[in-house]
């Protein structure tokens, strides 16, 4: 009897030993393949820098922050196309996810809507929508205050300035004096 107690801890034990074993190879195989993983996107992510980043790494020169964007829209619109993932229209390639207002600018962007206008044309059509609010009864007043906040996205972008951080800080600095008062 001993001796067949001593046998099934033996085989026992070999059953561990060689779970652990097992356990070990999967995890260092695994190790290994995450790290090849990891070592193709770290190459990716360089690649694409090098790549949309001719300024910086290659021989390309530019001069303002203005082509560096109109730069990198064009490399991003022909990688979009050698993926096969160009769309019909370049308006809705702007993200559903992005804030109303960052949206309303690069819409304004991409269809050439904000340099079409001059400022004193915005400031026109901000006046005008103005005044349909304050005279009309009977308007779409949502409609009306949605036109009234596209105006003022293309004037932030005649600015150049990016409305929604315009509006965030304003809101910050609203809640601190609403705090003193």
């Amino acid at each position: 009897l001993n001796i067949l107690i001593s046998s099934e801890r033996t085989k026992f034990a070999l059953d561990e030993i060689l779970r652990s074993q097992l356990l070990k190879y999967s995890r260092l195989n695994f190790m290994h393949a995450l790290d090849k993983e990891l070592l193709k996107y770290y190459d990716e992510i360089n690649k694409k820098m090098i790549r949309r980043h001719p300024h910086v790494f290659g021989s390309q020169s530019i001069h303002c922050s203005d082509q560096v964007v109109a730069n990198w829209e064009e490399l991003k619109r022909q990688e979009k196309k050698e993926k096969g993932l160009e769309q019909e229209n370049e308006l809705e390639s702007i993200p559903k996810a992005f804030p109303a207002l960052i949206r309303a600018q690069k819409l304004l962007k991409k269809s050439g809507v904000d340099q079409d206008n001059s400022v004193k044309d915005v400031l026109k059509t901000i006046q005008e929508n103005l005044e349909k609010l304050e005279k009309k009864k009977e308007i779409d007043r949502q409609a009306v205050i949605g036109s009234l906040l596209m105006d003022v996205a293309n004037l932030a972008s005649h600015y150049h300035i990016n409305g929604e951080e315009a509006l965030a800080e304003t809101v910050e600095n609203r809640i601190k004096n609403f705090k003193k008062k």
